[in-house]
């Protein structure tokens, strides 16, 4: 199976990890089971130089939660999929979602540029 789109979620976050888990079955319910998304976990092949997205990858469902840009891998994720031109899809599964605002952008590149150290 060679996905067309992946969902990226802080799974240390069950209730979005079960967000996602509900939008991936219902979108491979709609689509077929070689349409659906699958988590971004599952679509990353070792290559030899180490991890890539499989090239069958062109969209990401960002499952948004309150927590998720303190989640180093998210962010990583979410970074590499921007860079990589990925058409990406924001899903809030939070009722009480803080949409950024220029204080967490600020934020935002501060714990990128301690990541990146």
């Amino acid at each position: 199976v060679k996905p067309p789109a992946a969902v990226i979620v802080d799974t240390d976050n069950t209730e979005a990890l079960c967000a996602a888990r509900i939008l991936i079955d219902l979108l491979s319910e709609r689509f077929g089971a070689a349409q659906g998304p699958v988590l971004l976990q599952d679509a990353i092949s070792d290559a030899a130089n180490g991890l890539e997205l499989l090239p069958s990858v062109q969209r990401l469902a960002l499952i948004c939660t309150n927590g998720c840009w303190s989640s180093s891998s998210y962010l990583v994720d979410a970074v590499h999929g921007y860079w990589t031109g990925l058409e990406m899809l924001p899903v809030v599964v939070d009722t009480d979602y803080k949409y950024p605002t220029e204080p967490f952008y600020q934020d935002l590149d501060d714990f990128g540029s301690r990541l990146c150290r």
